[in-house]
């Protein structure tokens, strides 16, 4: 009997093994992924010139002020971020990079290529372009909570059965 393919969990076992493996790179600079993802986000907004404060992050990142402060307290104990008070409200405060971050920022970038290219080491050119396009089909749907009727017309239907 063929085993019954589930995608979703497909997906989770991946990005387990995927996370491990980042995690694991991540140790030898003392950072977890959740503060890199809050560097990454706070790297994109300054080269846009935007100020950013904790709200801005809680919703952009989908999780709690108790966590993002934890998160925030540990990158700022690190010298990798600074708190600044908005020059108009003083309740305001902005989650500022330091210049440590600069030159730290390109090497992480690469050692993400380099965990990237180790998932699809096995895949052709083309297998990459097809799974790139299908899993943003996925995660647009997904985000949308359309179901598969929905996203697919009649013809295309075939298809998203094989999954």
């Amino acid at each position: 009997m063929k085993e019954e393919r589930k995608i979703g969990l497909l997906i989770k076992q991946l990005n387990t093994i995927h996370e491990h493996k980042i995690n694991n790179m991540l140790r030898s600079y003392g950072l977890t992924m959740s503060q890199v993802r809050v560097l990454r986000y706070l790297i994109r907004k300054e080269k846009e010139n935007v100020l950013v404060n904790q709200r801005n992050i809680e919703d952009h990142m989908n999780i709690s002020n108790p966590t993002l402060t934890g998160i925030l307290n540990r990158l700022e104990a690190k010298q990798l971020i600074r708190r600044v008070a908005s020059k108009e409200d003083a309740r305001i405060r902005y989650i500022r990079l330091n210049d440590t971050v600069a030159g730290f920022e390109e090497e992480l970038r690469n050692k993400f290529d380099e965990m990237d290219e180790t998932l699809l080491v096995d895949l052709s050119e083309r297998e990459k372009d097809t799974l790139f396009e299908l899993l943003n089909k996925l995660l647009v749907s997904s985000r949308q909570g359309k179901t598969k009727e929905e996203v697919y017309d009649k013809k295309d239907l075939k298809r998203s059965k094989r999954i």
